[in-house]
């Protein structure tokens, strides 16, 4: 299923023929903005959202999702269903300018998604847990002992990244 068929009929062929299924999507947060208006002047953007929700549900509904956010020596989990997801983006679709505050590219079926943003809505979404607590998990390995497992795969990997940078340099 190609995106571009969200906007057969919505948009005029000249405008449709811009938007490739590679390497010529829709682009930038601006571009997003400019189309969204653009849709929504011609009193199209009910007719988007509608396609928009079957689009999403069709791709994304059934997965689940897993965003994992490292800062230092600590990660951040976050799990979360497909549905979740939908209903997120459906709900700043209410407003074309809202949209672009959660994605802020698209191409071919990939979005590039404000991740604070999505976490802000999920947080307020039937994922929030009846203790006000989400599906997340930190972890902190500056905690995890030296002989574990997981430490061992870290230096190993830290040695390979600066055996190779090394390498690099030398050629």
């Amino acid at each position: 299923m190609s995106y571009r068929a969200l906007f057969s009929g919505i948009l005029d062929a000249g405008r449709l023929d811009k938007i490739k299924d590679r390497k010529g999507g829709i682009g930038s947060a601006k571009q997003l903005e400019d189309l969204f208006k653009y849709i929504s002047e011609n009193n199209k953007w009910e007719d988007l959202k509608k396609r928009l929700e079957i689009f999403l549900d069709y791709l994304y509904s059934d997965m689940g999702f897993l965003i994992a956010f490292k800062m230092g020596k600590i990660m951040e989990l976050h799990i979360f269903d497909g549905k979740s997801f939908v209903e997120c983006i459906m709900k700043a679709a209410e407003k074309p300018e809202n949209l672009t505050k959660i994605i802020n590219r698209w191409e071919n079926n990939n979005i590039r998604i404000k991740w604070p943003t999505l976490l802000d809505c999920l947080k307020n979404l039937n994922y929030v847990k009846k203790d006000g607590t989400y599906n997340e998990i930190k972890l902190d390995f500056c905690t995890i002992p030296d002989n574990n497992p997981i430490s061992k795969i870290i230096t190993e990997e830290k040695e390979n990244v600066n055996k190779k940078i090394q390498e690099i340099l030398r050629s």
